[in-house]
């Protein structure tokens, strides 16, 4: 089997499994409720405040910039979540204009990053050519 093969059935993979999730998540939720009403009284990331890795203030808003936002939590350690990163980025840049944004919020675990970590950040985004926040 050829590497082309090889990486189209890895991305296959990769998303048919995200969509299992998806159906899964949806699936558990409480059927007696209006499903519109389950996702306007959401309070996840309702007020949300972090920084990029250049220092600028990131805030709740970018939610509601388009329809639908996919938040992608990853970690450096995280060889799985590294390797989507280019994937995620093809997708954030497919379906920008559906109404689609996709952002990557990097989850280490201390408040902020040293000077190495971001070191790290910027390495891996840059190797993955990736241009989605």
């Amino acid at each position: 089997m050829n590497k082309s093969k090889l990486k189209k059935g890895a991305t296959l993979l990769l998303l048919l499994l995200s969509a299992i999730i998806v159906f899964l998540i949806v699936g558990c939720t409480n059927l007696g409720h209006n499903s519109q009403n389950i996702i306007s009284s959401s309070n996840i990331f309702k007020e949300m405040q972090t920084t990029d890795i250049n220092g600028n203030t990131v805030d709740s808003s970018i939610f509601s910039e388009k329809k639908l936002t996919l938040t992608n939590v990853w970690n450096t350690g995280c060889t799985p979540c590294i390797d989507e990163i280019p994937i995620l980025d093809k997708l954030n840049k497919e379906y920008e204009k559906k109404g689609v944004s996709i952002k990557g919020l990097l989850l280490e675990s201390g408040v902020g990053l040293t000077e190495q970590e971001k070191s790290v950040v910027e390495e891996i985004l840059s190797k993955s050519k990736s241009s989605y926040q």
